[in-house]
C-alpha cells in the first residue's frame, strides 16, 4: 500500500462525519417496475413467431432511468421480472394473435435498450440497438433481416411509452429472406454476443492499482503505469495523475483513459476523475448506484480533494455537485451519462 494512501485513510477517518455532512449521495435512490407496456397493434404480423435474446444486453436488471415526479429525482425503471421473461411475455400477449403460421420465425438479439427522462420538461433519450434475424418456418437457417442502432427523442409526453415504439422498430423489415443468401444457425448467432462479459476486466475480482492509458488497458485489466498518485491542481481544476519515479520523484501521466487504486476503479473524463463500478456485464458510474448497493465508496478521490485543503473548499464542492448531483454529460449529447459504452470506453446513457 503507498504511503500517500495510508496518510489519507487517517484524513479519511478523522474527516468522515464531516464529509457524509458535506456530500450527500444523490441520484438514483428509488426503483420503478414496470409491468407491461402497450404497443401498436398492425392488422396482422408477417410472421408465424419471434423471439427475444437480451444475452447481449450489458445490465438486463433495468431498462434506465425515469423521472419520480414524487422525489423529483431519477428513478431506476426495472422490468417486474427478468428482461427477457418481460419483452417475451409483453410480444407473446400482444402479437401472437396476429401470427401469420406460414410465416417467417423472427429473431431480435437485443444489445441496448435505455430510456433516460429529463427533469424539467427536458427532451430525453432512449437508445436501441439491435440485430434481426429471420428464419422459414420450422427451420433453423437465419438470415440476416436488420441492423438498428438509433437514439430517439423522449419528449416530456411521450415518457415510458416510447419504450413500445422502439420495440416495434424491431419488426420492421429492412430485407427479406432470399435464397442463396448466408444463413446461420441460432447457436452461432448467439455465440458473440457475451464478448464484452469476457473480457479480463469483467471476470476479475480485483484490479491492480496503476494507471490505463487506453481502454484496451482497462478491459484487460492491466494498468500500463503501475505507481501512482493523484493531486488536485487547483488552479488548472484539473486532476493530475503521476507515476511515482524510483527516485521518488513524480512525473506526469500526459494521456490517461482511466486508474485502479486499492481496487477502487476510475475514468478520467473532463479533466476529474469519475468513480465506476462493475455491474452486471457493465461499468456504470457510481454516482448512478442506489447507496446501498455501491461498491466504489470513492475514498480515494475523497481523499485527493481532501488533500486540496480547506482553502480550495469551494473548488472541491464544486467537483462533488458536478460529479455526484447534476451528473456529466454524455460526449456531444446532452444526455447525462450514467455507464460506459462498452463498444468505446466513453461515457454513455
Amino acid at each position: 500500500m503507498h504511503w500517500k494512501y495510508l496518510s489519507g485513510l487517517l484524513i479519511t477517518i478523522h474527516c468522515s462525519i464531516a464529509l457524509q455532512a458535506q456530500y450527500p449521495a444523490t441520484q438514483a435512490v428509488q426503483q420503478v417496475k414496470l409491468s407491461s407496456i402497450k404497443m401498436p397493434t398492425p392488422a396482422a404480423l408477417p410472421y408465424s413467431g419471434i423471439d427475444i435474446s437480451t444475452a447481449a444486453i450489458q445490465d438486463s436488471t433495468a431498462i434506465g432511468f425515469v423521472t419520480a415526479d414524487e422525489i423529483s429525482q431519477a428513478a431506476r425503471l426495472v422490468p417486474d421480472t427478468n428482461m427477457h421473461r418481460w419483452l417475451q411475455t409483453c410480444i407473446k400477449a400482444q402479437y401472437a394473435p396476429l401470427y401469420t403460421p406460414t410465416a417467417p420465425r423472427l429473431l431480435c438479439v437485443l444489445q441496448d435498450l435505455r430510456i433516460q427522462e429529463q427533469k424539467d420538461g427536458n427532451d430525453g433519450f432512449l437508445r436501441l440497438k439491435a440485430i434481426t434475424y429471420s428464419t422459414p418456418v420450422r427451420e433453423e437457417h437465419y438470415q440476416l433481416v436488420n441492423i438498428i442502432d438509433t437514439v430517439i427523442t423522449v419528449s416530456k409526453t411521450s415518457g415510458i411509452p416510447i419504450i413500445a415504439q422502439a420495440i416495434d422498430l424491431l419488426l420492421q423489415p429492412a430485407a427479406s429472406p432470399q435464397a442463396g443468401r448466408k444463413t446461420f444457425t441460432r447457436l452461432a448467432i448467439a455465440e458473440p454476443v457475451n464478448i464484452h462479459g469476457r473480457t479480463p476486466v469483467m471476470l476479475a475480482r480485483e484490479y491492480k492499482t496503476g494507471a490505463y492509458l487506453s481502454y484496451e488497458d482497462f478491459l484487460n485489466n492491466r494498468p500500463s503505469v503501475e505507481n501512482i498518485t493523484v493531486k488536485l491542481d487547483p488552479l488548472s481544476r484539473k486532476f493530475n495523475v503521476y507515476e511515482l519515479t524510483k527516485d521518488s520523484a513524480l512525473a506526469m501521466v500526459p494521456a490517461c483513459w482511466g486508474i485502479a487504486f486499492e481496487n477502487e476503479l476510475y475514468i478520467y473524463y473532463q479533466d476529474m476523475l469519475v468513480p465506476i463500478e462493475k455491474n452486471n456485464n457493465s461499468f456504470m458510474l457510481s454516482s448512478w448506484v442506489t447507496p446501498d448497493k455501491r461498491q466504489n465508496r470513492a475514498r480515494f478521490w475523497r481523499w485527493i480533494l481532501e488533500k486540496a485543503g480547506p482553502e480550495n473548499n469551494t473548488l472541491r464542492n464544486d467537483i462533488f455537485d458536478k460529479v455526484y448531483r447534476k451528473g456529466i454529460n454524455v460526449p456531444g449529447s446532452a444526455a447525462l451519462a450514467t455507464r460506459l459504452d462498452p463498444d468505446n470506453g466513453l461515457p454513455g446513457f
